[in-house]
């Protein structure tokens, strides 16, 4: 058992610096986002999102910020795709957002003309 500590240690370094990684690039592509650089935030989420795969539906402030980010470049369509599914990822997890970004949420989301209960 102890010869493979070393082993187990690399993998969680390496799995560490992976979410380090993403973690960072997420909020790279939010402080674009935030500073009003669209484009560049679009550009740092396709990265994230080409780096995680499909994984990524699954995180509910990417899929936020994916979709503020398409509705402020006008991508109404996009960004109701990602937006409900961060409505989704809400519902599943209440906690999967803070305050502030389910208000981005729901202005996001009124911002489509949908009403705050509906999902699609």
């Amino acid at each position: 058992m102890a010869a493979h500590r070393p082993l187990v240690a690399s993998v969680l370094a390496v799995c560490s610096w992976l979410v380090s990684a993403c973690t960072g690039a997420t909020a790279a592509a939010i402080d674009a986002y935030d500073q009003g650089r669209y484009p560049e935030a679009l550009a740092a989420l396709r990265r994230l999102e080409q780096a995680r795969g499909a994984a990524i539906a699954s995180d509910t402030r990417y899929t936020l910020y994916r979709g503020l980010t398409e509705l402020a470049l006008g991508n109404a369509a996009r960004a109701h795709v990602w937006l409900s599914a961060a409505k989704e990822g809400l519902a599943r997890d209440p906690e999967a957002l803070d305050r502030f970004d389910r208000g981005r949420l729901e202005a996001a989301w009124r911002t489509l003309g949908k009403m705050p209960a509906q999902l699609r």
